[in-house]
């Protein structure tokens, strides 16, 4: 569980940056055929994405050690 929720972590991680070097270059050439809001909401949904992979990983941290320090 630890691992995987890092690893989806870090994907999401890179999807957010390149959502964001695309917002920036639309922004830049003042494109009109894809909207600015799209690479935005984009961007949102990847960050959100990763707060929630990374307390999972945090919360699988805790309750491992919870867990081994019983026995």
């Amino acid at each position: 569980m630890i691992t995987s929720s890092l690893i989806v972590t870090s994907f999401l991680g890179v999807g957010a940056l390149g959502c964001w070097g695309l917002e920036i270059i639309e922004t830049n050439t003042n494109s009109t055929l894809v909207g600015q809001t799209y690479w935005q909401a984009k961007k949102n949904i990847c960050l959100g994405a990763m707060v929630v992979g990374f307390s999972a990983f945090l919360a699988s941290g805790m309750l491992g050690a919870i867990l081994s320090d019983g026995e």
